[in-house]
């Protein structure tokens, strides 16, 4: 009895140390900043929307503010790209213009094509 006693008390320690392992807080990922980055490109190079329409973002998640909407394969301009958001396993953005506007912000390159004029880093 005491030798079930202790192989019990041992297993519900190691199960209460599991458990308190598993419900200790973890570090909180930094959200993104919905802003536009400073940059000396005018234009590194250029792309056309696929599907029907992309969101221009304040910043280069979708949880960042949507500025308006480029159609269907409207040209835009690359000014540089960052690290964001993960679409559908691409973390590529991009701060660019649509051709003919003067109408700017983040656009995700999962969405684009033109990646042989991909431009530098903001």
């Amino acid at each position: 009895m005491r030798r079930m006693l202790r192989i019990v008390t041992a297993t519900l320690g190691a199960t209460v140390s599991t458990v308190s392992l598993m419900l200790m807080p973890t570090a909180a990922v930094a959200a993104p900043a919905c802003t536009h980055p400073s940059h000396n490109v005018n234009s590194a190079g250029y792309g056309y929307v696929i599907g029907d329409a992309l969101a221009r973002r304040s910043g280069p998640s979708t949880s960042c503010g949507i500025y308006g909407y480029a159609s269907h394969n409207a040209k835009i301009y690359y000014h540089c790209y960052v690290y964001g958001e993960e679409i559908n396993r691409d973390p590529y953005w991009v701060w660019g213009r649509i051709a003919d506007t003067q109408q700017e912000g983040w656009f995700s390159m999962e969405f684009l094509t033109g990646r042989d004029t991909f431009p530098s880093h903001c």
